[in-house]
């Protein structure tokens, strides 16, 4: 069965709200687990970042290293991010706006 390019993209910005930290769905694994075609590459999670204020505000990241050969309109491998934004109290005083 083939999938297309933008459903399969949609089906992958919506894993990020499902794995890592405060995950919607548990135990779905992490680094070398597979969505279809893609394969997970790296998350923010396991990234040493000075600053770690995305892990109390609910960001999240993820890359992917897709095969595209059964993605129609897709070819060839290539990397996606897909991340998830922040759920907190503190976004209307950094910047974001409803």
């Amino acid at each position: 069965m083939t999938i297309t390019k933008d459903l399969f993209l949609s089906i992958l910005a919506m894993d990020a709200y499902n794995r890592g930290y405060d995950e919607g769905i548990e135990n779905l694994g992490g680094i070398g687990s597979r969505v279809g075609s893609a394969t997970i590459s790296t998350d923010s999670e396991t990234l040493s970042l000075e600053n770690d204020d995305f892990l109390s505000d609910g960001f999240y990241a993820l890359t992917y290293t897709v095969d595209g050969s059964n993605i129609e309109g897709w070819t060839g491998e290539t990397e996606v991010l897909s991340f998830r934004g922040t759920n907190s109290s503190r976004d209307w005083l950094a910047g974001w706006r409803g």
